[in-house]
């Protein structure tokens, strides 16, 4: 073949490719995942760095929920690709044990939802927005957090469809964040844990103060002085920065520190 034949060269690259994958399918297989997931795990090209030294060393008998996370990880990583300053990130130990610890999680992940969080996570992970996160505290926190403990946090957060949301940086998107206060049941008890992992904060504010207009007395003043006293102040809670990062390491649109 001519050094200067690009269809030649062109073919040749096509060729290599179909055999690099066949063979890493192979290696899948015998592995112990299906021909159908190693065929489609296969076609990922972070693949061949990862997930055979992973089933070398352990048993998953997981397939369909590694093939989620795995292509939700390849889709966030074409999605945020100029955000990506190193694409050995993905190669590296640091990198390895992110995968490792939400991976410890799939035979206990029952939802596809939080199957794709980990798969944007991870993704998220090599990109230059979250480059001074503590991102191994985030993933920790993914793992453990319940689908109905990360809905709640979501309600904390500012609307995605304020109208200006498209031209603010993530500051000034944070500010916007919704303050809800005197929770009950089940949404105390979930907000507690959130508060127990600094997503959320928790602050005390004085009741406004509600009586008549006119006072016709002293004694009148005093009883509704009194009155006022002896209610107890409001709890307000808020999503704290922590929080609002996290929650854009999971999404799958990302919005920088600032601009």
């Amino acid at each position: 073949m001519a050094i200067d034949d690009p269809v030649g060269i062109v073919i040749k690259q096509v060729k290599d490719d179909i055999e690099a994958e066949s063979q890493l399918a192979t290696r899948l297989v015998k592995l112990g995942l299906s021909v159908a997931a190693a065929a489609a795990l296969a076609k990922l090209p972070f693949v061949s760095h990862m997930i055979t030294r992973l089933l070398a060393t352990s048993s998953l008998r997981t397939e369909k929920r590694l093939l989620l996370v795995a292509e939700a990880l390849n889709s966030q990583q074409k999605r945020i690709e100029d955000k990506i300053p190193d694409r050995t990130y993905y190669e590296s130990e640091e990198f390895q044990t992110l995968l490792g610890l939400l991976l410890e999680r799939l035979h206990t992940t029952h939802d596809n939802e939080r199957l794709r969080m980990y798969g944007i996570a991870l993704g998220n992970s090599g990109s230059s927005d979250f480059r001074e996160d503590p991102r191994e505290e985030f993933i920790r926190i993914l793992r453990d957090l319940s689908l109905d403990d990360l809905r709640e946090l979501m309600a904390f957060a500012p609307p995605a469809a304020h109208e200006r949301a498209g031209t603010m940086d993530a500051t000034q998107r944070f500010r916007l964040r919704r303050a809800r206060t005197d929770l009950t049941g089940e949404n105390l008890s979930r907000t507690t844990r959130l508060i127990g992992l600094g997503l959320v904060t928790e602050t005390l504010s004085m009741r406004d103060f509600r009586g008549p207009v006119v006072y016709h007395n002293e004694a009148e003043i005093r009883k509704a002085i009194t009155e006022y006293l002896e209610r107890p102040p409001v709890r307000v809670y808020e999503l704290s920065w922590f929080g609002w990062r996290f929650l854009q390491f999971i999404a799958v649109e990302t919005q920088p520190t600032t601009d």
